[in-house]
């Protein structure tokens, strides 16, 4: 469960950063580089794909965030989570998202 609220906790902070940069609190560089040093946080890391991604999403995707391709919806998404962490329970992976405003 430990590591299910860490990784929860990383996106919602992917999260409130695009939001802070659609807010324009922080600059695009600033968004890419808390982006990357987030997501190294993770089991996965970062990439040469995810940061090939991130910077494609920020430039070229302008659909608005409840828009189920939105970038917003993107970093939000807890689908990959119910198959990384088969041994909790559905129900309480999206429960603890919606603790962290994710799901």
């Amino acid at each position: 469960m430990k590591n299910l609220k860490l990784q929860l906790a990383i996106q919602e902070n992917q999260v409130l950063t695009l939001k802070g940069f659609q807010n324009n609190q922080i600059t695009f560089s600033q968004c890419i580089i808390k982006l990357i040093q987030f997501q190294e946080m993770t089991e996965n890391g970062s990439n040469e794909y995810f940061c090939e991604w991130i910077v494609d999403q920020l430039r070229n995707n302008d659909l608005p965030n409840n828009s189920s391709g939105s970038f917003m919806t993107a970093l939000g998404d807890i689908d990959h989570l119910i198959e990384s962490f088969e041994n909790i329970e559905c129900d309480v992976i999206m429960k603890t998202a919606r603790e962290y405003s994710l799901s």
